[in-house]
C-alpha cells in the first residue's frame, strides 16, 4: 500500500537476519529494530526522526 510519507514505520522483531531486514525494508518499513534492544537507543531514534518530521 502506497505510505505517501503519511506514516513513519517502526518495526519490531525477533529475527535478526539480514534478510529479515531487507524484507522489512523493502516492504517500507522506515526503521527496522531487533529484540531486545536498548532503550536509550530506541528513544536516540525516535527523537530522531520527530526532528526531520517536523523541519
Amino acid at each position: 500500500m502506497p505510505n505517501e510519507k503519511k506514516f513513519i514505520i517502526y518495526m519490531m522483531s525477533e529475527r535478526n537476519s539480514e534478510g529479515a531486514a531487507l524484507n522489512a525494508y523493502e516492504g517500507g518499513v522506515d526503521e527496522y529494530i531487533v529484540k531486545p534492544f536498548n532503550l536509550r537507543l530506541l528513544e536516540a531514534k525516535i527523537k530522531r526522526t520527530f526532528a526531520r518530521f517536523w523541519q
